[in-house]
């Protein structure tokens, strides 16, 4: 472990982490297994997700009627707009949010991180969060310093970003690398590293007034 990740941890404090970003850190892609029993370690380019198989769409558009007026729900392909890290992007190592903004509004409990045979996958929570504009996940994780990380948001038979008419997301490489520059110590400085975050969205909720990264538990060498 470099001298200067010495202690870093996963400086989250003793902050609740919001709904779907939970503090157990696993070194491979994400699951959320409510629907699904426990399998086996993925290989590489094999995801862990939080349903099995792809998603499809129903034969037709679905809709919903309110007061009167019925509402279609778009079965355009969700397409990536924009992700933090920026593709190709060289940033500080530490602790990092991993953000994917999509151009429609997404399912809150889908999802499909998977590995890629391009760069390691970093050590990560065990699931994203939707944020508030409902087009974009974050995923907390930590990264070391030069180092080349690589993950798809779908791919192959794992299509599980959807819509919110159950249309999967066109599968997405995202490609980043990280320098030997002081890491980034606190969930509250990876917060502000990302411009692109929705006005208002908060990948974290830490308690009352604690800092986030306040009192956590220093990594062990």
């Amino acid at each position: 472990m470099p001298e200067k990740l010495r202690g870093l941890g996963w400086r989250i404090g003793r902050g609740r982490i919001g709904a779907a970003c939970a503090l157990a850190l696993v070194a491979g892609p994400q699951v959320g297994s409510a629907q699904t029993p426990s399998a086996p370690p993925p290989s590489p380019e094999s995801p862990r997700q939080n349903k099995a198989g792809p998603q499809t769409g129903a034969a037709a558009p679905p809709s919903n009627t309110v007061s009167g007026v019925t509402v279609t729900i778009s079965r355009e392909i969700p397409k990536v707009v924009g992700t933090y890290p920026a593709q190709g992007a060289s940033i500080a190592p530490g602790i990092l949010i991993i953000r994917i903004s999509y151009d429609t509004r997404m399912q809150g409990q889908s999802w499909s991180y998977v590995t890629s045979r391009d760069g390691e996958y970093p050590e990560c929570a065990a699931s994203p969060r939707l944020l508030d504009d409902h087009k974009s996940f974050a995923l907390i994780c930590r990264t070391l310093p030069n180092k080349t990380y690589a993950l798809w948001f779908n791919h192959g038979d794992y299509q599980n970003f959807t819509s919110m008419s159950h249309r999967p997301a066109a599968a997405y490489e995202l490609k980043f690398t990280t320098s030997d520059a002081d890491p980034v110590w606190t969930l509250e400085d990876a917060i502000k590293a990302d411009p692109g975050l929705p006005p208002g969205s908060n990948p974290a909720e830490a308690e009352g007034k604690r800092r986030p990264g306040e009192d956590a538990p220093d990594l062990e060498p």
